[in-house]
């Protein structure tokens, strides 16, 4: 009965592998479909900026900013095709087209950059042949993305269905042998399922236990960045108050003195008039300094406000940007390393800042404690450029010590930290990562240099979808 029971336990338990495994793959696969049209998506967005490129040949500023556009979606393109090719191999599936259409992309970016050296030297019938030939690749890889899409839709619908057959063979067959071992062992296969059952119920409690500690972390997570934040602020508001205070103080004694030689009849036109300019003079910085304290705490109370709640608004990019880096600088003032911003203006964004605001608060903090060990010097830069009308690539670069390549698809797990005990929770990337695809509707991927340099890039869409209400 013994041995019945956990031959049962057993076919049991490979049954869920089986369904576990195959769910697994079926995502995989539905991934890399999504993958696919991506890597189109990016190509539709390179051509665009393409062609923008091409219209602003007479204006040499316009020219720079869509060559940079250009760039940014060209590398998007590779990237996204990379990935995918790198998904093929995993599944064993055809990336032939797949690589026929990385080597045409290739091709093209090489007749692109032929163009744009034509066009600089003045070389207008060359600019011209290189356009033609970049054409006619532009036409053969955007029909061959159509190919390509279809065949892996063909193709990860085959696997899924015969995923799908042998997993119902597995289980019929499974099903067979467990009716069996229970008409033989009824009692014994009841105790099997109460243990099953308990270790079900103290799994569920653990997860709960897990889930309401990972739950008080991100709250931990985002009281910490207030906490910053007011860290922050509290040392931008010590200048100009202690400015302030100094100078109220030179007041006071001012008066008092023009006070003093009056009453004595001691006062002369001259010390009265160097008083006036004192006096005016004091005027003047006190103002200022209260002037910029008010400032100070203006940028903090919309920053805080966004980042402790979940409020949707309209705002512009630069100006949001500005106000958390403006909030971070002080991290950086005693350290050999710098931090800046380059927003273009104008970028009108419909969203969620607060969630903007955690995403680079946790990037830049996160570039600050792991990027420049070792390093007597480092930078962080935070850059935005458009993708068409509708998205936005927000990078966060630093040029540090970068990643390895073995820890490079863990940064996003939750609870994975090198800093374990420094000071590190492990929770950072994967609160900004669940908040720019959950939150902000768009995606957070990671580029990494071959010897140094880290680039988080976030493509976001300028309008956020309406998150749904929870009861």
């Amino acid at each position: 009965m013994l041995i019945i029971s956990l031959v049962g336990l057993r076919l049991s338990t490979e049954a869920r592998v089986n369904q576990e495994t195959l769910r697994n793959r079926q995502q995989q696969l539905l991934n890399m479909v999504d993958s696919s049209r991506a890597a189109q998506l990016y190509y539709n967005n390179q051509q665009e900026s393409w062609r923008k490129l091409d219209g602003a040949q007479s204006k040499p500023d316009e020219f720079a900013h869509h060559l940079r556009e250009y760039k940014a979606t060209e590398n998007l393109v590779t990237r996204q095709l990379e990935l995918l090719r790198q998904s093929l191999d995993e599944l064993s599936l055809d990336a032939r087209l797949t690589d026929r259409i990385m080597a045409q992309h290739a091709q093209l970016s090489e007749k692109h950059e032929e163009s744009i050296t034509a066009f600089r030297d003045n070389n207008l019938d060359q600019w011209q042949v290189s356009l033609e030939s970049a054409w006619g690749l532009e036409q053969q890889i955007r029909n061959r993305f159509g190919t390509l899409i279809g065949e892996i839709v063909f193709e990860a619908t085959q696997k899924i269905t015969l995923q799908n057959e042998l997993s119902e063979q597995n289980w019929q067959r499974t099903r067979f042998t467990l009716i069996w071992i229970t008409a033989i062992g009824v009692a014994f296969t009841s105790w099997i399922g109460w243990l099953m059952q308990t270790a079900n119920q103290r799994q569920s409690e653990a997860l709960q236990t897990l889930h309401i500690a990972k739950e008080e972390l991100v709250r931990s997570e985002k009281l910490a960045a207030l906490g910053a934040l007011v860290a922050g602020v509290a040392h931008e508001l010590n200048t100009p108050i202690g400015n302030s205070i100094t100078v109220a103080s030179s007041l006071k004694q001012n008066v008092q003195d023009i006070i003093k030689h009056k009453q004595n009849g001691t006062l002369t036109s001259t010390e009265f008039d160097t008083f006036c300019v004192q006096a005016e003079e004091g005027y003047q910085l006190l103002e200022s300094g209260l002037h910029r304290a008010v400032e100070i705490v203006g940028n903090f109370k919309q920053v805080a406000v966004d980042q402790s709640s979940d409020r949707r608004r309209s705002f512009d990019l630069k100006t949001v940007v500005e106000e958390i880096t403006r909030t971070l600088r002080h991290q950086f003032k005693h350290t050999p390393y710098t931090l800046d911003a380059d927003i273009p203006d104008g970028i009108e964004m419909n969203g969620y800042p607060g969630a903007l605001g955690q995403i680079l608060n946790n990037l830049i903090l996160n570039a600050l404690k792991h990027a420049f060990d070792d390093r007597s010097e480092g930078h962080v830069s935070v850059t935005a450029v458009r993708i068409g009308e509708d998205r936005v690539l927000i990078s966060v670069a630093d040029d540090g010590n970068g990643i390895p390549a073995q820890l490079r698809n863990k940064v996003f797990d939750p609870f994975y930290t090198t800093k374990m005990g420094k000071g590190g929770s492990g929770l950072g990337l994967y609160i900004v990562h669940n908040l720019a695809t959950a939150t902000m509707g768009g995606n957070l991927t990671l580029v990494c240099g071959e010897k140094h340099g880290t680039t988080f890039n976030l493509d976001i869409p300028r309008e956020a979808p309406i998150k749904k209400e929870t009861a």
